[in-house]
């Protein structure tokens, strides 16, 4: 336990001062019945390494930092729950004056007019029980497809979660998808770029790998 600690103490540190999780408080902490309760640098710890190493089981991950099965899950839905309580407060679309200065970076990158980059990423899922096929990715797995925008410093402006994984990047920008017609009126002005899988829409422009 103590190594997979030590090699990255720092930046840990610094992610949970970054959330403003008192790490001596019970925000993030996990009472193990009479035992001494799991820390919030601990906690957080086991959480990334979990969400960071998918061919990993449960017992895997539990003998390695010396917890049961059971205080594992309760350290994923405690911390899952906690970043999505707190996705809105760090998830958030520019102002008018960060549209500006960010608009002024893609500028000098020769994109004018732009204010981020948007692509598709999947998550793997298990297959489900109703309908599995429509959850297949070319790729051979099961999974659900997020569309992320982030901006000039791979900072993430939005997310969109919910498609499933065989529909393919481009679809989820079509004028009919809920996402289009979000980012159109978002984006005001100005527009978003993507790989040449995207059709060209009035916020979103296409550019070559």
């Amino acid at each position: 336990m103590s190594d997979h600690l030590s090699s990255c103490d720092d930046d840990l540190e610094d992610f949970v001062d970054l959330i403003e999780v008192p790490k001596n408080t019970g925000i993030l902490q996990l009472s193990k019945g009479n035992s001494p309760k799991i820390s919030a640098l601990k906690l957080i710890t086991v959480f990334l390494w979990f969400v960071g190493n998918e061919a990993a089981s449960f017992r895997d991950v539990a003998d390695r930092f010396s917890i049961t099965k059971s205080s594992l899950l309760k350290i994923i839905r405690k911390a899952t729950y906690f970043l999505s309580n707190l996705s809105r407060e760090v998830i958030r679309w520019q102002t008018t004056n960060e549209k500006i200065q960010i608009e002024r970076h893609f500028r000098q990158n020769n994109f004018p007019g732009a204010i981020g980059i948007t692509d598709g990423t999947h998550i793997r899922i298990e297959k489900p029980g109703e309908d599995p096929d429509s959850y297949l990715y070319r790729k051979h797995y099961h999974s659900i497809q997020a569309q992320i925008v982030c901006d000039h410093q791979q900072r993430i402006r939005d997310i969109f979660v919910g498609y499933p994984g065989s529909v393919h990047d481009s679809r989820v920008l079509k004028t009919t998808s809920p996402l289009y017609q979000m980012l159109a009126e978002k984006c005001e002005d100005f527009i978003i770029l993507g790989d040449n899988g995207y059709q060209c829409e009035k916020f979103a422009d296409s550019f070559s790998r």
